[in-house]
């Protein structure tokens, strides 16, 4: 009897150890900018990647359980930006660190665009910053951390990176590689986030051949992208976007309406969406149907992934020209918690 109840016993805890065996244990440390002690950091909020439902993450006594690998986004809650995401390959303990920089852009506030700090301080008048070395790494005139009429970065090389210039009503970008081609325009109205009404972007290859052609007006983007051939990758108008092989044959087709309110209108801006995807292979035969519905949106193109949609209405696989699967009407958040 004795022996059945340790072989329990064990059966037991190695099940419950099972239950979290697959998550990883997360810690951030971190090093604030102009200083060089290193600290366990609390004072963030991961996110898996892609967002949706119930992907939100906090700090519990300097641990961040998370459900397992992946990409994770951080979110420093005193305004530091990480431009970039994690990815955890393992189970188990996780250790990130990360130094902030004594020059760099942190969050605004509410409503407000992002603000340049300096040793963690909002920027006033000229500044510049320098590589160890002692060679230049960026100069430029400030207001309470926005750009007063220019800034400048440059490489370790010497060589120019990253140029703007902030006029009344616009802001004009351009960025450099370190061999001093251009591989971005951009142009922005200046506003709150809120109010920006257009902005306006081309990047290109490094052989100065256009690698995309991008607007956004009244929450509208629009968008060509090519390959580096000079074929068309991506055409994405107000109510379509079609995706296309390298071969010029077409990969993806989207076609997007705003769906009639019939009962609680939404708020000025904000519209339900139904989408029709169509998927092709490279022989053109039809691959996969989706039509799904995209709510509270406040802008076109609603959000295109169909699994990060609100309602599948249908599904439908092909293989040679035949029907081989089908989905019907599945709410994707209770779907995505299964």
């Amino acid at each position: 009897m004795k022996n059945i109840f340790f072989f329990l016993l064990l059966f037991f805890i190695f099940t419950c150890n099972c239950c979290f065996c697959q998550g990883v244990r997360f810690q951030l440390y971190r090093t604030k900018a102009c200083t060089v002690a290193e600290q366990l950091d609390t004072n963030y909020t991961m996110h898996k990647m892609p967002l949706s439902i119930d992907t939100d993450y906090f700090v519990k006594k300097g641990t961040v359980h998370l459900p397992g690998p992946g990409q994770y986004r951080i979110d420093f809650n005193d305004g530091f930006y990480l431009d970039t995401t994690i990815e955890i390959r393992d189970t188990g303990l996780f250790i990130f660190r990360v130094k902030e920089p004594d020059f760099g852009l942190y969050d605004g506030s509410m409503d407000s665009p992002m603000v340049y700090k300096g040793c963690g301080k909002l920027i006033n008048g000229f500044f510049e910053s320098y590589y160890p070395d002692g060679k230049i790494k960026m100069r430029g005139d400030f207001v309470r951390g926005y750009v007063k009429d220019s800034m400048l970065t440059y490489y370790n090389n010497g060589a120019l990176k990253y140029k703007r210039l902030h006029f009344s009503k616009i802001t004009a970008i351009e960025i450099f590689d370190s061999t001093a081609h251009r591989i971005k325009i951009s142009t922005y109205q200046n506003g709150s986030i809120l109010s920006y009404r257009w902005s306006r972007t081309k990047e290109y290859f490094p052989d100065g051949g256009l690698k995309l052609k991008k607007s956004d007006v009244k929450r509208i983007e629009r968008i060509k992208e090519f390959y580096p051939d000079g074929h068309l990758k991506i055409k994405q108008t107000k109510l379509r976007r079609i995706e296309y092989y390298d071969n010029g044959i077409k990969k993806v087709a989207y076609k997007w309406r705003k769906k009639l309110e019939l009962f609680e209108p939404h708020e000025k801006g904000i519209h339900d969406y139904m989408i029709h995807k169509t998927e092709y292979d490279e022989e053109r035969e039809i691959t996969k149907k989706t039509v799904y519905e995209d709510w509270n949106e406040s802008g076109s193109p609603p959000r295109l992934d169909p699994e990060q949609s609100d309602w599948i209405i249908s599904m439908v696989k092909y293989k040679n020209g035949k029907e081989i699967d089908r989905m019907k009407d599945v709410d994707m958040k209770n779907y995505q918690k299964k």
